[in-house]
């Protein structure tokens, strides 16, 4: 219920990913998140090997903002 509720305030952020629903059987809970069609960064670096230094850039910065943002709304992440 935490993370529902961190995704909820969250939402409104372009920096981090959106829950889309949630629902819970008797043995789990599943969150659904918006899909992203270019997958997760583990895949990029997969994909694409080491970053070169504007990109590593780039994603540290999205990260950062991110973070900021979940700060500003009173969550410690």
């Amino acid at each position: 219920m935490v993370e529902r509720r961190v995704l909820q305030r969250a939402s409104g952020s372009p920096f981090l990913l959106h829950g889309e629903f949630a629902f819970q059987t008797k043995n789990l809970v599943l969150l659904g998140m918006e899909y992203i069609n270019c997958g997760d960064f583990l895949q990029l670096l997969q994909r694409n090997g080491r970053l070169d230094i504007p990109s590593a850039r780039f994603y540290a910065a999205e990260l950062v903002c991110g973070i900021q943002d979940l700060h500003s709304m009173g969550i410690v992440h």
